[in-house]
Order: C-alpha cells, then structure tokens, then sequence
C-alpha cells in the first residue's frame, strides 16, 4: 500500500503501480506482471495451436475439393462447420497431442465412424445417408439409405489433405433408389498420402465415408 511522505510524495504501491522517489522527484512504475503457466502448460497450447491450424487448413482444402460447379448444387459447408467436425477426427489420431492429424484419425474406427455419422443439412432437411463404399476392382459398390429425390450426386475425392492435391468425380445418381447396393466406375487407383472419401451431395445436405 502506498504512503505519503511529509513532503506529500508518495511511495509503494498503488493500483497497478508502484511509487517511489529519487532525488526528489516523483517516479511510477508499472507493476510486473506474473505470468503463471509452466512449461508443460506453454508446450500443450504450442500443441494446440498446431494442430488446430492444421485442421483449419484441412477444411480450407475439403471446401474447396468439395465446391460446386456449373449445373450442380452442392450444400456449401461453412468452415466453422468443416473444423468442427475435423477437430474431433483429429482427437481420434492415438499420436501423443501436436502431432495428431485429420489422416490419421480417418485411420481409425472412431475417427471414420464419427466422419460418417456427421450430416451436414440445411436446417431440418432429411439427410440421405451412404452406409459405406467398397472398391471392387473397377467399380465401386455404394450402399445407400432408400431415397426418391432428384438432384442427388455422388462426389469422389482422392485428396492429400496436407497439401490440398485433389481429383473428383461426381457421379449423378438414380431419381429413386432402395436398399440394394449400385455400382459407380472407380475414377482413381490409390495413391501415397492421399484418402479416398465418397459424398452423397444434393443443394441442403451433405454427407461422406471413408472409402475401403
């Protein structure tokens, strides 16, 4: 606490500052501030911070793999939506934390079945499903949930997610479809560093799996 002296100057502490006299004159200075992480603290948000800036840069790469293109509408994902989703594959990835990453975590059971469990729909629209997709020589067997709409396409990516090298093909599906799995050529073969994901796509939803 601060305290005058006879001569009305002041001394110690007050505030945010501290008081003192030198050669008869009036001085402040701020008080330090104590900064009270460890060093254990100051990796794992360094860890944080890596990783999350690899996720947004995963989503940038998706988004832009997945944008539409003259007479095809696709649900345009915001990316908020995309990281969301990504940041919880990533935690599935068992690597030590600042190291875990999107690739890895599709790897997993956990991390595919939260990729494939994940609708994203404009509001309450009723999302159609792909239950999974198998290559089979050069076809790809594709099992979907029964639907009667129109404007519905498949989209296959071959994607590096750190790099953002992609191909697609979109695939226009039947107006009506039931419980019997279909066939779509398969457009790539399989490449080092990238992931296969087929997407059941229409204007208000959008949703995908991990190929096997």
């Amino acid at each position: 606490m601060a305290t005058i002296d006879k001569h009305g100057l002041m001394h110690g502490k007050l505030g945010n500052f501290i008081y003192f006299v030198r050669n008869g004159k009036q001085f402040k200075r701020c008080r330090p501030s104590h900064d009270h992480t460890t060093p254990s603290d100051s990796t794992a948000k360094k860890s944080n911070i890596s990783e999350f800036s690899e996720v947004s840069k995963v989503a940038r790469h998706l988004r832009t793999a997945l944008a539409g293109e003259p007479g095809i509408q696709i649900h345009q994902v915001t990316h908020a939506q995309m990281v969301g989703l990504l940041i919880r594959v990533k935690n599935c990835d068992p690597a030590v934390p600042g190291s875990r990453t999107v690739a890895s975590g599709l790897q997993t059971e956990n991390g595919k079945s939260l990729f494939e469990n994940h609708v994203f729909r404009w509001k309450r629209t009723s999302a159609i499903y792909v239950y999974e997709a198998v290559a089979r020589n050069r076809h790809i067997e594709v099992l979907t949930t029964p639907y009667d709409k129109k404007g519905l396409h498949l989209i296959h990516l071959r994607i590096n997610l750190h790099t953002g090298d992609f191909q697609r093909k979109i695939h226009p599906l039947p107006d009506s479809h039931i419980y019997d799995p279909f066939l779509i050529p398969q457009s790539f073969r399989r490449k080092k560093n990238h992931v296969q994901l087929l997407f059941i796509a229409s204007n208000k939803t959008l949703q995908g799996v991990v190929m096997e």
